[in-house]
């Protein structure tokens, strides 16, 4: 399990349980069946941080959802209260660990809350597509933008905004990563329009690079497949990682503590 920061879904389980739960009721599943679906598919092992990892997880977006189920409920206020996951914050350091606690203290607030119940869900009418054009609200005001590309890929443009009106007239990117499509679905960002790709070949994103954390080897990663490389191959792409909404606006107001 990686962690990335001290958020409910800033750490690689969580993230995952969200998006695919998302994914769920948008291809017409109930939240009873999602639910199903996700405890089936990351329940398997019997490890208590992991479990605990899925019910906060999956309680939080249910809450966002509005269709928190009580079985959920329940077991992420046990999770939170049994504090199995706080570990893994407490080999980073102090202060992530009080965060991480604060914020599960915040969530089991919410979870207890007597007069929440679960009620249907309600699917968005629009689907992301390929050349679809978001507006990302930056803290000094301004705008910047991003355009979906095939394979997770988001393009944001390197024109920033004076207004939400003030959009790109060039397709010229400061960089493409990829993206959790709950960035995109959250309504964080605004939906602008979509631009057609012209060639299908033009809607993928650069290729990327992997670097094997224990060998060290280089690959890259392009149009869903890995070849081998060299580390001068690799030498000026991204880094092959998939990245949420507010790692974006760090990166595009040069807090670059994300990329690596």
């Amino acid at each position: 399990m990686g962690a990335w920061g001290t958020g409910i879904f800033d750490n690689d389980t969580s993230c995952d349980v969200r998006d695919n739960f998302i994914n769920l009721l948008e291809e017409d599943k109930t939240a009873e069946e999602a639910t199903k679906m996700i405890l089936d598919e990351y329940l398997k092992e019997e490890d208590l941080q992991e479990i605990s990892l899925v019910y906060i997880g999956l309680s939080s977006i249910q809450l966002e959802k509005n269709c928190l189920q009580e079985e959920v409920r329940k077991m992420a206020v046990e999770m939170i209260e049994c504090g199995a996951e706080l570990e893994l914050w407490g080999g980073i350091n102090e202060k992530d660990y009080e965060e991480r606690k604060q914020v599960l203290i915040d969530l089991k607030k919410e979870l207890l809350i007597p007069k929440l119940k679960a009620t249907k869900y309600t699917k968005k009418r629009r689907r992301i597509k390929f050349g679809d054009v978001y507006a990302i609200p930056l803290p000094n005001g301004k705008y910047a933008y991003g355009r979906v590309f095939a394979d997770a890929g988001f393009g944001v443009y390197e024109h920033i905004g004076e207004s939400m009106a003030d959009t790109p007239i060039s397709e010229d990117y400061q960089f493409n990563v990829g993206v959790y499509q709950h960035a995109l679905s959250s309504g964080k960002w605004t939906f602008i329009e979509n631009r057609p790709f012209k060639k299908e070949e033009e809607a993928f994103p650069p290729p990327t690079c992997i670097i094997d954390s224990i060998s060290g080897e280089y690959s890259i990663y392009h149009k869903g497949e890995i070849r081998s490389a060299t580390k001068s191959e690799c030498e000026g792409l991204e880094i092959t990682a998939v990245w949420d909404a507010n790692h974006i606006t760090d990166r595009i107001m040069d807090d670059d503590k994300w990329h690596r």
